[in-house]
């Protein structure tokens, strides 16, 4: 069954006097006077006419508590040696090339390369339309603030599992107006309470 579509009538704006039929999330809102409105239940259409003072606003806030797809990544040997290759680790490098005789300590991948390993298992976990609202290829975003709490080191070939949902959203002024959606994860071993690193991460939403 298909979403329940809204129909809007904008008269404010010459151009935009014909009659739109959309289907969108529940969570737009419409702003802006002189724009007249018929909604049929559930759902708002939202529509940005940037030089005609119509100002339309997404309300993420609906977003918090959601819970994310599952990922897995593979730490690997190419990945982690192609990081080492741009990343300042000598004491780490020295350590692993006299090391090499334990397989443990020369399978080890060098701590500042866990939040790489975050950073990239995350963007397996959502969608940014679906999951955030967010149009990324007409739209601005950024990587906001991270912080994470290591449990223990990743070693090089394991598989890692990441968990993640919505735990926070605010909207925030700054030379533009923007939502700031905290993801908090927990990063996790293939054995059964194996916890590598744990924290969040925010993303900025510009509108």
């Amino acid at each position: 069954m298909p979403a329940p579509a809204v129909l809007f009538m904008i008269d404010a704006i010459p151009r935009l006097q014909d009659t739109v039929v959309a289907t969108l999330p529940s969570s737009y809102e419409p702003r802006g006077a002189g724009a007249r409105v018929t909604v049929r239940p559930a759902v708002v259409l939202v529509w940005e006419w940037q030089n005609g003072g119509l100002q339309l606003d997404i309300d993420r806030t609906t977003l918090i508590g959601r819970e994310l797809r599952s990922a897995i990544y593979t730490v690997t040997e190419v990945d982690v040696n192609d990081f080492l290759g741009v990343v300042d680790e000598p004491g780490f490098a020295a350590t692993r090339e006299i090391t090499a005789s334990a397989a443990d300590n020369a399978s080890l991948a060098p701590p500042s390369f866990a939040p790489f390993v975050a950073v990239l298992g995350l963007l397996k976990t959502f969608d940014w339309q679906d999951d955030f609202l967010f149009d990324y290829r007409t739209g601005t975003a950024m990587f906001g603030e991270q912080s994470i709490e290591f449990h223990r080191p990743l070693r090089v070939g394991e598989l890692v599992a990441i968990a993640a949902s919505i735990s926070d959203v605010c909207e925030k002024q700054g030379k533009s107006l923007f939502d700031v959606i905290e993801v908090t994860f927990e990063i996790t071993g293939s054995a059964e309470g194996d916890r590598l690193m744990s924290g969040q991460q925010s993303y900025i939403l510009f509108k």
